[in-house]
């Protein structure tokens, strides 16, 4: 698969391209992920760690594993400007055994395994819905590293899970069904979800009697109380969403156009109301490749994509 990001801003109400990165060769279908800090993109893929700049799309830094090594899997979310990777051989009697904290503003080390507690040595552990130690299936996602939030199952569509949320003694203080009151929680797309200012936001599916509709929930992590739902889409219309300044940011299909096209809508963070709504003037169904992310940056929305034969990276200005 290639990976490449798509970027938008609402200036102006209408969207074109303002810069494109080159296509990646073929990628694996583990160790992506895409994290934002300041004016840096940074894009993970199993062989490297790059970092381009929002502005113009040049690239910053790249960071390779050494030797034979792999980025096995990574962190959803960062801690300030750092986030953790995994890293090791992928061969059958090898195993990704080494947790690196990588700066993304540099590209640099923090610190990797074995360590002091105080740079990344062992501080507690707890088992997970009492299993032991999981395996690298990809039933176990860490969502967060501050606080520390898990995703246990799920991670396939209709697959039943639980978002789990621990405190800094590592005691589990919430946890969040994938089904409830609030519908079908879309665990499975990671486009979908995202942790920020002690809230889970996610999408999900509801289905009453004929209706069926997609929607945005918040949950509280510290207890796993619900609070807020918002109806943002018609079903199988939410593509992804992020929180960014205490906005919530939907790229969606209300299906209230003909031309099939999407649209931007931004809720408030806290409760959920709707701030402004934006047409995109983009279908998200006919542009390469999976989204598997979207990042806001000052006026500028930036899509992650990976998929086999996509074009390269781009972004768009009004």
């Amino acid at each position: 698969m290639a990976g490449l990001a798509t970027g938008c801003s609402a200036l102006g109400g209408s969207l074109r391209v303002a810069w494109e990165a080159p296509v990646d060769s073929n990628a694996g279908d583990y160790g992506n992920g895409a994290w934002l800090v300041g004016d840096i993109l940074v894009r993970s893929r199993y062989d490297t760690v790059t970092a381009f700049d929002t502005g113009t799309g040049k690239r910053r830094w790249e960071y390779a594993p050494p030797g034979q090594e792999h980025v096995c899997a990574v962190s959803r979310s960062t801690a300030g400007a750092m986030v953790l990777i995994a890293r090791g051989s992928m061969g059958a009697d090898a195993g990704c055994s080494t947790v690196v904290a990588l700066d993304l503003t540099n590209g640099r080390e923090l610190w990797h395994t074995p360590r002091t507690p105080a740079d990344g040595g062992q501080r507690w552990t707890v088992p997970l819905g009492g299993r032991t130690t999981p395996r690298p299936d990809g039933q176990v996602a860490l969502l967060s590293t501050e606080p520390v939030v898990v995703q246990l199952g799920g991670t396939a569509e209709g697959q039943p899970g639980a978002y789990l949320a621990f405190g800094g003694d590592g005691k589990a203080v919430g946890r969040i069904g994938t089904t409830g009151g609030y519908g079908t929680l879309l665990a499975h797309a990671p486009a979908l979800v995202a942790v920020a200012d002690g809230r889970l936001h996610i999408g999900a599916e509801a289905r009453r009697r004929a209706a069926h509709r997609d929607r945005v929930a918040a949950f509280d992590l510290a207890s796993g109380s619900e609070l807020w739902l918002r109806d943002v889409a018609v079903a199988g219309g939410l593509r992804a969403l992020d929180v960014t300044g205490g906005r919530v940011t939907v790229l969606a299909d209300r299906g209230s156009r003909q031309d099939g096209l999407d649209e931007l809508r931004v809720l408030g963070a806290a409760t959920g109301d709707e701030k402004e709504s934006l047409d995109t003037g983009v279908d998200v169904d006919q542009e390469k490749g999976d989204l598997a992310d979207l990042r806001v940056y000052e006026n500028l929305v930036i899509a992650v994509r990976w998929g086999r034969g996509c074009g390269p990276s781009r972004r768009t200005r009004g």
